[in-house]
């Protein structure tokens, strides 16, 4: 079977094909992995061993001209994080149109701007965009999509098969319903569109007994942000990409890969194994963030190598299926409406092994969701 977005990833078993890693799971009878396939066929053809020539920058700029290039409009997700500004900057330094700039909370709630939900885009996407704005003299098409309404779309257990990659929390879902906004349609009826979103940084791994480093992606970095649209079932008038993670540009994500290998090949061993182990659940991705940020965004943020950020954010879901970003749904959702997510966590719990799981039992899948699942490794060196 061919998918609509293979790009996005997909789940193998004995063969067969699956956007959801639940559909993937409920196939597996003889305590079997899936295989997690993130544009393999592009990716083991590429030399991962030789730097690309061309400076980062210049990569993150042709990364952008590709995407302009492909589509008739471009609408890009800005959380006012580090990933999604660097995406961003990539565009406006290099005077590369980008049809709308937008963030998204439940902005029509109460007391707004005091939503953990909302938090990130007043104290960082906001003032940044303005000060974007003043100091390039740069006019944004910026818009804040208010998906609280996205939030109260669940009707029955089916929502479980839709809701992303990996995680299953109640944002994942909502994602499904944006392009519904009247803002968003509108932009995508004047011709081939993109969502674009930057996703994530590289995880490189370190392997103490060969001394080989490699890059390999983990599905749980998703964290639901391939949803849009119901999958494959109602979406093919639009497409959703990743700004880092791209077929398009393996050479982005190499020039990445060996720029934090050079800066770290040379710390001890002892560090080598926390911050470039294949940890899943318990990897400390603050911390990996921490020393990888300043490295491949250096001329956007003053964070420096090992510190803690110096502007504020939520973090990643990464495999939980509750974050920060959910809080309001359990807050202020109807009952009714909580109790349908409530019952596709059981509906799941009682349909997989709980080998699965991070944490056995429906408390523990709740709170911890599924165990991650890497690609194959590419070496680097």
């Amino acid at each position: 079977m061919d998918l609509l977005r293979d790009h996005l990833g997909f789940y193998e078993v004995n063969g067969k094909k699956f956007r959801s890693k639940l559909q993937a799971l409920q196939t597996c009878k003889n305590k079997e992995w899936p295989t997690w396939n993130f544009n393999e066929a592009v990716f083991s053809e590429f030399n991962w061993k030789k730097e690309p020539p061309q400076p980062l920058y210049e990569l993150y700029k042709k990364r952008a001209m590709q995407i302009r290039e492909k589509y008739d409009r471009v609408i890009l997700f800005y959380s006012g994080g580090i990933d999604s500004t660097a995406m961003l900057r990539s565009f406006v330094d290099n005077d590369i149109k980008i049809d709308a700039v937008v963030s998204y909370g439940c902005f029509s709630l109460y007391d707004n701007k005091s939503l953990l939900r909302n938090l990130e885009i007043y104290r960082s996407a906001i003032p940044y965009i303005k000060q974007l704005q003043k100091t390039y003299k740069y006019k944004l098409n910026y818009y804040l999509l208010d998906d609280w309404a996205q939030f109260l779309k669940f009707k029955d257990e089916s929502w479980t098969t839709v809701s992303g990659t990996s995680s299953l929390r109640p944002e994942g879902y909502a994602f499904n319903f944006f392009h519904e906004n009247n803002f968003i349609k509108n932009i995508m009826n004047q011709g081939k569109t993109v969502l674009l979103r930057g996703i994530d940084k590289p995880r490189i791994l370190y392997d103490v007994n060969t001394k080989k480093w490699s890059l390999s992606f983990l599905d749980c970095a998703i964290t639901g942000l391939d949803s849009h649209g119901l999958s494959e079932k109602t979406n093919s008038w639009y497409a959703l990409e990743y700004f880092y993670w791209a077929p398009d540009l393996p050479e982005l994500l190499c020039k990445q890969a060996h720029i934090i290998k050079k800066n770290f090949e040379n710390y001890s061993l002892e560090f080598k194994q926390r911050m470039f182990g294949k940890g899943n659940f318990d990897f400390d991705t603050q911390e990996y963030y921490n020393y990888i940020d300043p490295l491949i965004y250096s001329r956007y943020t003053t964070q420096t190598i090992g510190q803690k950020r110096n502007y504020f954010t939520l973090g990643k879901g990464g495999s939980t299926n509750i974050t920060l970003k959910d809080t309001e749904f359990f807050r202020y959702a109807d009952t009714k409406i909580k109790n349908v997510w409530f019952s596709g966590m059981k509906y799941v719990a009682d349909s997989v092994d709980h080998m699965y799981f991070n944490q056995s039992g429906l408390k523990g899948f709740m709170k911890k969701g599924f165990i991650g699942i890497w690609t194959k490794s590419y070496e680097i060196n």
